[in-house]
């Protein structure tokens, strides 16, 4: 497992869902609201139409009807009964109708009277059936004959299936175009509501960026809340700026202050030594020394530190081959090694490799990642300490890898914590050395990347640095 350093130990809030999508269900539920609405209001509207224009009809048909029974002779009123089906014959509906005249039925066929709830419709009865051939709209009129006074009385039925079709046809004329204009208003919605957000998109990548920069938005106009939002979160940042300035300022000039009687002490404590032959006295003179190597090696790496956060911005950068760089750290580092009992390797994947960097910072975070794989390295035969040069997608990885006991997996991702040491107290350190590695390699644009050697024995500590096209 790989785990990036990462000092910074917080918890977020809880995640809610993402602002555009709660805006997009506040504004599209309401407008399919809307939408829904309107379809329900125009299909009934013009399914009163239709019901309208063929109860119309299906009156007027009946009228007719009864217009001619009403007038036309007694021997021909059967024959003119069975002129009526070639008048009322349809392709899509099936009509029946039966006439009767006073107390004569003429037929054709069977016709159910109209219910009491039968809805009057000009002078006759519109009213609903179910037969056979499923639903059926009827009409009940009664004229008198001109003859002879008697009354006569048509039912006409005929089924919906033509004016359900005519429904349909109208029921897509209104929804299609209202689909399609929701469809473009969700379009357009989401569209502005990405442009509305993006802003904060912004906002969100410059801030996860650990550097403490003012955020910068593009100079296109913005809602004045997302502008509002940018000012006061600049205004924080600048606040803590300096806030930061002065713990950086306070810390330098502190181990400034300390660093030369840190030294003087150390060089009196050799002059005491000399002063004395007894061997307890010695030791005793021994562990106070190391404690004051300790104390000055603090002091350094504070002094490093505040010398990498102090910079406004990246490393001053100077073109310097990393392979020499690389070789001339390591040679420092050799008699160390050797005196431990290791071997101090070096492995670059190219004879020359030139970067931008800062020679100085670079150097102290190499020194630092040696010092700590020869610290953590255990002692015996066949212990080594491997520096390799390679690359990835990103750049150069300039990685130091031990065989030692390694790191539990649960401290992989504190160990460029400041003052962090774990369970390894006892092994002389700072617990400042990987914390300045992580800094120049932010300063430099790269970042620190710690993880299980190979083999899973040991800790490989990889500087990631950017390349230069033109040295890639």
């Amino acid at each position: 497992m790989t785990v990036a350093a990462d000092p910074a130990v917080h918890h977020d809030p809880p995640a809610g869902p993402e602002l555009r999508r709660v805006l997009m269900r506040r504004l599209i539920a309401p407008l399919i609201g809307l939408l829904l609405f309107s379809v329900a209001v125009s299909l009934w509207l013009a399914a009163r139409y239709v019901n309208a224009v063929y109860d119309r009809e299906l009156y007027d048909d009946a009228s007719a009807i009864a217009a001619v029974m009403a007038g036309v002779q007694e021997d021909d009123l059967r024959l003119q009964v069975e002129r009526f089906a070639e008048i009322t014959y349809d392709e899509v509906d099936n009509i029946v109708y039966a006439v009767s005249i006073g107390n004569a039925d003429y037929g054709p066929d069977s016709v159910a009277p109209a219910p009491p709830n039968a809805v009057r419709f000009r002078r006759g009865l519109i009213y609903d059936l179910t037969a056979d051939d499923g639903r059926m709209r009827a009409v009940e009129l009664s004229v008198p004959r001109v003859r002879d006074g008697r009354q006569v009385t048509v039912h006409l039925a005929r089924t919906t299936r033509r004016r359900l079709s005519t429904l349909e046809e109208l029921a897509a004329v209104f929804v299609v175009p209202q689909l399609a204009l929701l469809a473009i208003a969700i379009v357009v919605v989401s569209g502005g509501l990405g442009h509305l957000v993006r802003p904060l998109a912004i906002v969100e990548a410059q801030l996860q960026n650990e550097s403490l920069a003012p955020v910068r938005l593009p100079r296109e106009p913005m809602p004045r809340e997302v502008a509002a939002l940018v000012g006061a979160v600049n205004g924080l940042v600048s606040r803590l700026q300096e806030v930061l300035r002065r713990e950086r300022k306070f810390t330098a000039d502190a181990a400034h202050q300390l660093r030369t009687p840190m030294t003087a002490l150390r060089l009196q404590l050799d002059d005491a030594r000399q002063q004395f032959t007894d061997e307890a006295v010695l030791a005793v003179f021994a562990r106070l020394a190391a404690t004051v190597d300790r104390a000055i090696r603090v002091t350094e790496q504070l002094l490093a530190l505040a010398r990498v956060e102090q910079a406004d911005g990246p490393a001053p950068r100077e073109s310097l081959d990393l392979v020499a760089l690389a070789r001339e750290i390591g040679a420092d580092w050799v008699p160390q090694a050797m005196r431990a009992g290791l071997d101090l390797e070096f492995e670059p994947a190219t004879d020359e490799l030139n970067i931008d960097g800062d020679r100085q910072l670079l150097g102290e975070a190499l020194s630092n990642l040696i010092d700590n794989a020869i610290k953590y390295a255990g002692k015996g035969r066949g212990r080594r300490v491997l520096v390799s040069l390679a690359f990835d997608d990103d750049g150069a990885v300039l990685s130091v890898e031990d065989d030692g006991p390694g790191v539990p997996e649960s401290e992989i991702g504190r160990l460029a914590e400041r003052f962090y040491r774990g369970d390894r107290k006892d092994t002389p350190g700072t617990g400042l050395g990987l914390a300045l590695v992580k800094e120049v390699a932010q300063n430099h644009g790269g970042r620190l990347e710690l993880a299980h050697a190979s083999g899973r024995r040991g800790l490989r500590a990889s500087l990631h640095l950017p390349v230069p096209a033109k040295a890639a």
